[in-house]
């Protein structure tokens, strides 16, 4: 396959897909209790997106984002420093971190810069200082000691590409490094990708 965005790293991907200040719309029909004080994965994170709402929103104590693409992991460093410089003050009318979120406007945050995380937030399980990312290939990635298994991973629109690049054998190695990354009665959220998606994507990359 060519080697541009042959894992589906899409550097545009959630400018294709909308608007990244907007809750992704996946996130909304999970239940909200397979992220309370979980400990969350994200296999594949892009630029950060989905962590980054998970991890401020969903009350999540520590939220791991992990990507083949080393230029998506520094994107993924940049929109959390962004979307953390727009979360305003806790008052008593603006309690939660989603009354909080967008205080600041996106043209106030690029005139003055980001703030650094630590500015934002002092304990290192909430927002956004329980997030972190990964450079690596989820078939061969090992986790930090202080996190070894999870509480709930999320597989969004990789499966097919991990098929796609490295076959069945590769589909079945990481079905495995799931099951050794989940705790036990952990909750693991695939995302299915249809048949035409595939021929699309082949299309694209041919092998």
């Amino acid at each position: 396959m060519v080697e541009k965005f042959r894992y589906g790293n899409y550097h545009s991907y959630y400018t294709i897909r909308g608007d990244g200040s907007l809750m992704d719309p996946r996130l909304q029909r999970l239940p909200k209790r397979i992220f309370e004080g979980a400990t969350v994965l994200d296999v594949g994170c892009n630029n950060a997106t989905v962590t980054t709402q998970v991890a401020a929103f969903f009350d999540a104590k520590r939220v791991v984002g992990v990507d083949i693409d080393p230029v998506l992991i520094q994107k993924a460093h940049k929109h959390l420093e962004f979307y953390a410089s727009r979360i305003g003050p806790r008052t008593d009318q603006c309690e939660t971190m989603l009354e909080r979120a967008n205080f600041y406007p996106i043209s106030a945050v690029k005139k003055f810069s980001r703030r650094p995380l630590a500015f934002i937030a002092e304990n290192k399980d909430e927002f956004p200082l329980n997030v972190e990312f990964f450079h690596g290939n989820i078939l061969q990635w090992t986790p930090p000691s202080r996190c070894r298994r999870f509480d709930t991973i999320l597989a969004f629109s990789v499966v097919k590409w991990i098929h796609l690049n490295f076959g069945d054998n590769g589909l079945l190695d990481f079905f495995e490094q799931v099951s050794q990354l989940l705790r036990p009665e952990g909750t693991f959220v695939l995302e299915l990708q249809e048949w035409k998606s595939y021929e699309k994507a082949a299309k694209k990359n041919p092998v």
